[in-house]
């Protein structure tokens, strides 16, 4: 089956469910991906830019999942096809959100010396590109591995005009009190005074009763 046939076939599969379905997409990502998947990554990723083009969420659901599946081939290189794709297509939480947590923080686990290159998403106009500065290292945090560039990317946003990025660096925060409670406390305590409450909120949401009362003047 040539690539058209693929992508017309998909095409006529999402056009058919008529409304956002998320399992169900996945469903479809699944079985053509078993079409394509002794193709070269490359192109893949290709297929890939070709879905996320159509700047249709659905079809940019599938062009993220299956940039996921090629995760074993992943090399330094592929970060700048990722930033790119960033950069071009990530204008919300969702797709912010599936992409980084997903693809993106696979690449930054496998290759942790990337990390420092996020520090400059936070300089971005585009609320969605900032907000996954925080959530692109939840993949790797929830994984036992830490960056100290968190810190640094953390207090840059501290005080984001756009509360989407507040919620994403406080659900960062919260992911840290499980695998780095000690030192993430230790943040907070820093911060407390300064950060807004909606971040605050998050970042010890699951903290116990007596931690959160013993650490922090509520």
């Amino acid at each position: 089956m040539n690539d058209n046939v693929i992508l017309k076939k998909i095409k006529f599969e999402v056009e058919t469910l008529g409304f956002r379905n998320t399992p169900a997409l996945r469903g479809i990502s699944k079985r053509y991906y078993k079409n394509i998947m002794i193709k070269p990554s490359e192109d893949i990723f290709a297929l890939c830019s070709i879905l996320l083009d159509t700047k249709i969420w659905s079809y940019q659901l599938i062009a993220y999942d299956w940039a996921f599946r090629l995760k074993n081939h992943y090399d330094l290189n592929t970060y700048e096809l990722f930033e790119n794709w960033l950069y071009t297509y990530i204008k919300d939480w969702y797709d912010c959100d599936d992409f980084c947590c997903h693809a993106f923080g696979h690449l930054l686990y496998k290759f942790p010396e990337l990390a420092t290159k996020v520090y400059n998403w936070t300089k971005s106009d585009n609320f969605a590109v900032r907000r996954s500065a925080a959530v692109v290292f939840i993949y790797s945090i929830r994984r036992g591995q830490f960056n100290n560039i968190v810190w640094k990317i953390i207090e840059n946003l501290l005080n984001d005009e756009h509360y989407l990025v507040l919620k994403g660096y406080g659900w960062l925060l919260k992911e840290m009190t499980k695998n780095f409670k000690s030192d993430t406390i230790n943040f907070l305590q820093k911060y407390e005074d300064k950060m807004p409450r909606i971040s605050f909120r998050y970042s010890i949401e699951k903290l116990n009763y007596d931690e959160k009362r013993k650490n922090f003047n509520l």
